[in-house]
């Protein structure tokens, strides 16, 4: 006999399994690629900016 509420545990980690792909697959590359960008612009390879000025530039949030 299959205890009450093991039925409602498996579809809830079923449900949990397929949000975190999707996270995975579709949200995890916007992230990375926002890093990837905010980095490169502290470190100031990018546009000629150096860290200081988007380090005061970002102060305001």
């Amino acid at each position: 006999m299959i205890p009450s509420g093991v039925m409602t545990l498996i579809q809830v980690a079923f449900v949990l399994i397929i949000a975190l792909l999707l996270l995975s697959v579709a949200a995890m590359p916007v992230f990375l690629t926002a890093l990837k960008q905010l980095a490169s612009q502290l470190n100031g390879s990018s546009n000629g900016a150096t860290s200081k000025n988007v380090v005061d530039k970002l102060s305001h949030i």
